[in-house]
């Protein structure tokens, strides 16, 4: 999900009809009361930057998804119009949908950790992460709750882009993804996705 949103961030920005293309699609939307109108990219380092592109990119989603349909419909047979239908494929699919959710709600935990600063004390530094580790973990004990608010989230977007949330195929024996036994979406996600990243979350914040 993060490398998808790295690229489609980077094929947007690197072009100024493109950015443009975008900022005209939001701004035709009268309904919106969005004020952003163009796309972060990804901090490598800085996890508050993160958050915030990651946020942005769930805002205009919508709109991203418009644009992209536009370049891949254009009757172009140009790089950028295949490259907008692969991206605009990627980002329709359960997984992404999900994970995007999901990464958007855990990092708005750890959204005030500015660790890196001139005036930050280590004792209050430590003391800001041990407080959100214990915010995580209390969502980790009650994780069926908070995640069922995360999937009704994912089926609010996958409805306005006609996209049914679904597990993915699986078989008898795999080895590259998660073969959970499940026949229910939203438990699908929660243990191959929610669980395990949270997991990660809280071991790093432990580290």
């Amino acid at each position: 999900m993060n490398g998808i949103i790295s690229t489609i961030s980077t094929l947007f920005s690197a072009s100024a009809i493109r950015v443009n293309k975008l900022k005209s699609i939001i701004e035709s939307d009268e309904k919106n009361n969005i004020k952003k109108n163009k796309l972060k990219k990804l901090c490598e380092t800085r996890w508050v930057e993160r958050h915030d592109a990651l946020i942005t990119f769930k805002e205009l989603f919508l709109y991203i998804i418009e644009a992209l349909d536009e370049y891949e419909n254009n009757g172009s047979k140009s790089d950028s119009s295949s490259k907008a239908a692969m991206y605009g494929s990627a980002i329709r699919k359960s997984d992404f949908l999900v994970s995007l959710e999901v990464a958007v709600f855990i990092f708005s935990y750890t959204l005030n950790l500015i660790l890196q600063s001139k005036q930050q004390d280590l004792s209050k530094a430590l003391n800001d992460v041990v407080t959100v580790r214990a915010s995580l973990e209390s969502i980790r004990k009650n994780v069926d709750s908070h995640f069922k608010n995360i999937f009704s989230e994912v089926l609010k977007i996958g409805s306005k882009i006609d996209v049914d949330i679904k597990i993915p195929r699986v078989c008898g024996k795999q080895n590259q993804r998660a073969n959970v036994n499940v026949t229910n979406p939203e438990n699908y996600y929660k243990i191959t996705i929610f669980i395990p990243f949270l997991d990660q979350i809280i071991c790093e914040l432990r580290t």
